[in-house]
């Protein structure tokens, strides 16, 4: 008879799961939204939509990239749950939709499972600063496919607009006014090249900023005719995703403080400002498009609680994004 092999000696523990799922339950209820109607451990989350005429539900679903590789390496896991829930909330608002809930998926192997609960508590912080629910994921141990110190990482989220307030670009006008929302550093984008030409550093962990909260009052308030989360492919390439092909966006690169972080980049690498433009956010985490004479107080507005620049303006043109 062969040597017997149980099912934790393969690489999944049981009990380690279920002496953590309390701990988890803790930190998911404190995101908890009235219309979650189950807590975590069915099947499947339970949400009610309330007060709603005629909804569409927004999806986003989405990774960090290799900013995980990086903080791995430096034990940083909460604020890499902050990022995941970050990268996918923040698509979902720029259709005009509110965040409603939030799910994930982790794969990760034995030496791994001391990392689950600050994972987790980071997806819950970036959850509340949301407004999202974390109502649930799925954690696999997985030792042959995420062995040493690999762990695989995507969230998930769903949010609602109604459908004559979903914002996606369509309404852009010429003349039309480009409000940028500061970042907060690197965000989740352009780590394939930091990787390779730096080493880790804690700076270049700071959590993607949410900015939930700040627009989507803005939103009640106010005509917006699109909005774009400046993630891969810089201002250059989100922009373009929304801009109607009869138009050009004008950006000035000179309207905003580019952080000194961005410029270390450029030297070290030795890439050109254009690509620096199409790679990395540049300092501009969020761009909001309005009619023109909505400019001044959508800013006054928004400079409550970010740090706002009017970074161009949209001419007729040919669907391009120029940066001068």
């Amino acid at each position: 008879m062969g040597k017997k092999i149980s099912y934790k000696k393969s690489g999944v523990d049981l009990k380690f799961a279920n002496a953590i799922v309390p701990k988890i339950r803790k930190l998911v209820s404190a995101t908890r939204r009235p219309e979650v109607l189950a807590d975590i451990g069915p099947f499947a989350a339970l949400f009610q939509l309330r007060k709603y005429r005629n909804p569409i539900l927004v999806s986003s679903a989405d990774g960090v990239g290799t900013k995980l590789t990086m903080a791995l390496k430096l034990n940083k896991l909460e604020s890499i749950g902050i990022d995941l829930v970050a990268m996918n909330v923040n698509d979902v608002l720029a259709m005009g939709a509110e965040p409603l809930f939030f799910l994930d998926h982790i794969g990760l192997g034995r030496d791994q499972r001391k990392l689950l609960y600050p994972l987790i508590r980071g997806m819950a912080r970036g959850a509340k600063l949301s407004g999202a629910a974390l109502v649930g994921g799925e954690t696999a141990e997985m030792l042959c496919t995420y062995g040493g110190k690999r762990l695989g990482l995507a969230g998930f989220a769903v949010g609602v607009a109604e459908r004559h307030a979903v914002v996606d670009g369509k309404n852009i006008r010429e003349g039309d006014a480009l409000i940028g929302l500061a970042s907060s550093g690197l965000h989740a984008n352009g780590f394939s090249l930091i990787n390779r030409v730096f080493k880790p550093r804690k700076e270049f962990l700071v959590p993607t900023r949410i900015y939930v909260k700040s627009i989507l009052p803005i939103l009640k308030k106010f005509t917006v005719h699109g909005l774009a989360h400046i993630t891969g492919g810089g201002l250059h390439d989100n922009i373009r995703r929304i801009l109607p092909g009869r138009l050009n966006a004008v950006i000035k690169n000179d309207a905003w403080p580019i952080p000194s972080i961005f410029r270390e980049i450029r030297e070290k690498a030795g890439i050109s400002e254009h690509e620096m433009f199409h790679t990395f956010n540049m300092g501009i985490g969020f761009v909001i498009i309005v009619p023109n004479e909505l400019e001044n107080p959508i800013m006054a507005a928004l400079s409550k609680t970010e740090r706002v620049f009017p970074i161009g303006t949209v001419i007729k043109g040919g669907g391009k994004v120029m940066i001068q």
